[in-house]
């Protein structure tokens, strides 16, 4: 499938999610950073590294009172998430399936910087695993 009817996809299932999201949530801030974590994420990586992000898999976890949108990005060797929850705080957490290396952190998606402040080269080289 192309990249840019994946991006089609992706963007039409995080639209679907607004009503639950402001249902559980009040407001639909977290599909909102979602869309904004993942075009951030795909600029960032492609100022660095001149390549493309792959659209990665997404799901919502429907917690009672926290709805969250869950990035994933999978293949046999590496595997890279990030779960954005209310208060737009992404959680990355990273695992090389062959090493058993771990990685993770805490980002503030909601900070007018993003993501200049909160990405780092670990990041990018992570990033790195799942491009075009």
């Amino acid at each position: 499938m192309n990249h840019d009817l994946q991006i089609t996809k992706f963007t039409t299932y995080l639209n679907s999610l607004r009503e639950e999201a402001i249902k559980v949530n009040g407001d639909d801030k977290v599909v909102s950073t979602t869309s904004y974590c993942f075009n951030s994420l795909s600029s960032l990586f492609s100022k660095y590294k001149n390549g493309i992000l792959q659209v990665p898999d997404c799901c919502c976890v429907n917690g009672k009172e926290d709805f969250r949108i869950m990035l994933t990005w999978d293949n046999q060797i590496h595997y890279l998430e990030c779960e954005i929850n209310r208060e737009l705080i992404g959680e990355f957490f990273y695992r090389n399936k062959l090493t058993k290396e771990v990685w993770g952190q805490d980002s503030d998606l909601n900070n007018p910087q993003f993501p200049d402040t909160d990405f780092d080269e670990v990041l990018i080289d992570k990033l790195s695993h799942f491009t075009y």
